[in-house]
């Protein structure tokens, strides 16, 4: 070998040593770095004509593991879907309240049975017959916050699908945009590592909304398609539409077209069907939220206020009371007529007659709505009518989902015992999906991502490679010496 070739090898090995180094520390630098992937060096002898002209670098490969990452997103996704269902079903299970806690919804129903039984036994303690009205009255209250707060949680997905319809749109356009200086830089022989970095964070971002699959393209461009078939980028990315309102009520729906469904390159697309290719992420768990979930809780609990209503709407409960009369609870202040459920819940209302707020008297829960006195203080025909009425096994209510007869205190504990049920049932399934998630994310990280251990291991050999070429080029530098002296 000659000097020079000598000198080439130890030049380049420095060279190389040194650029190793600044790799390593730039895996060290972002190692908590969200989205970047480890980079990796390759190398190739350096030839001459003919001769071996040391080392150079063949190529900086950012790590990727397509097949990990896949699975990763997938679980992101799942996991993502469900913890927007698991929110809204454990905030209304907090709004009931735990069964046997002070102020659920079910132990107000025990409160207002055992006021009317200890105003049905003793018929003339005129504290016992305003405990009865203060109980009634709670439940309605209560009744009323629930209807509103489902109504509020709607509103709350309605204008979270449209922020999310946006982040979707501003998303696929910046992936887009990349995708052309990916190709641009690709084609004429740069690195893109990091704007790769860049591109697969904006679709792990895409993917918590709407489930996503990537597709590699000529020059590092990439297509992007749901599991379902749905295409959101592929040249040009899809155009997402959507409109929220300001305001919902109950009787606001997708079906009769008070609410927007979403809107895709300018065509309706129905979310949460068999046909639907965009469902999977936190857009699909929104639509579901606002459009099923939250109306079939609404719907459930005016089934409960219907219940209440009707069970003591009747002449055969209170004798003062005619056929068009309303009854101890009201459809704000009148009469309920079967066929009007829809929001009921948030119209409940006790009958005036009996509310000292509203100018009424406590004592006509003992001789009658329609009394215009209070009567024989010892007699408790009324109330014990009451609290039959209230105590009888009927058949479910409008909106109530169960096939059993059940008493008024039996509806309300059906109730709020299936939410809490489907509370649990949804967090025991977020808990599993962000375990799968977690677990196929540290496996990714393990791959692609920077162990600091073993970079700075690389660090140390580097350092002993660097000092040995910088010992050649010492010796080479000393033969020189030598022989320019002879």
């Amino acid at each position: 070998m000659g000097l020079t070739s000598a000198f080439n090898n130890a030049f380049s090995g420095l060279n190389v040593s040194a650029r190793r180094a600044e790799l390593v520390s730039n895996n060290v630098s972002n190692a908590m770095t969200v989205g970047f992937a480890r980079r990796e060096i390759h190398l190739s002898s350096d030839v001459l004509n003919g001769v071996g002209g040391g080392v150079r670098i063949a190529d900086i490969s950012r790590i990727e593991n397509s097949v990990m990452t896949s699975a990763r997103r997938e679980a992101e996704a799942v996991a993502s879907n469900s913890t927007v269902a698991a929110d809204f079903l454990s905030r209304v299970s907090n709004i009931l309240g735990n069964p046997g806690e002070a102020g659920a919804l079910a132990v107000q129903y025990v409160e207002f049975e055992s006021s009317l039984t200890g105003a049905a036994n003793d018929p003339s303690n005129e504290i016992l017959l305003s405990d009865a009205v203060n109980s009634a009255k709670n439940i309605a209250k209560s009744l009323n916050k629930l209807s509103t707060e489902l109504n509020d949680f709607r509103l709350e997905a309605d204008n979270e699908i449209e922020q999310q319809v946006k982040l979707v749109n501003s998303t696929l356009s910046e992936i887009s945009d990349l995708n052309l200086k990916i190709r641009e830089i690709s084609a004429a022989g740069g690195s893109t590592n990091s704007l790769k970095d860049r591109q697969n964070l904006l679709i792990d971002k895409l993917n918590v909304v709407i489930p996503v699959k990537v597709v590699e393209k000529e020059f590092g461009r990439i297509s992007v398609f749901t599991p379902a078939g749905g295409t959101l980028l592929d040249g040009r990315p899809t155009s997402f539409d959507f409109s929220a309102v300001p305001a919902i009520s109950h009787a606001m729906t997708l079906a009769n077209g008070a609410l927007s469904d979403l809107s895709v390159n300018g065509g309706v697309v129905s979310m949460n069907t068999e046909t639907s290719f965009f469902d999977g992420g936190t857009l699909g768990a929104l639509f579901d939220a606002r459009d099923a979930v939250l109306p079939g809780l609404s719907e459930e609990i005016d089934g409960l206020a219907a219940d209440l209503i009707t069970r003591f709407q009747s002449p055969t409960v209170d004798s003062t009371l005619t056929v068009t009369d309303s009854g101890l609870f009201t459809d704000d202040g009148g009469q309920y007529l079967l066929g009007n459920e829809v929001g009921l819940a948030g119209r409940l209302s006790l009958n005036s007659a009996v509310d000292l707020e509203q100018g009424g008297q406590p004592w006509r829960l003992r001789s009658g709505l329609n009394s215009a006195a209070p009567g024989d203080v010892g007699v408790n025909s009324t109330l014990r009518g009451y609290l039959n009425a209230f105590q009888a096994n009927v058949t479910p209510s409008v909106g109530i989902i169960s096939a059993n007869h059940l008493s008024g205190v039996g509806f309300a504990s059906f109730f709020a015992t299936s939410v809490s049920e489907k509370s649990a049932f949804f967090d025991e399934n977020l808990s599993f999906e962000t375990a799968k998630f977690n677990e196929l994310h540290e496996a990714e990280l393990d791959i692609v991502g920077v162990d600091t251990d073993s970079e700075l291991q690389s660090l140390m050999e580097l350092e002993t490679a660097y000092a040995a070429n910088a010992r050649v080029m010492s010796v080479l530098d000393d033969l020189l010496g030598t022989l320019l002296e002879i």
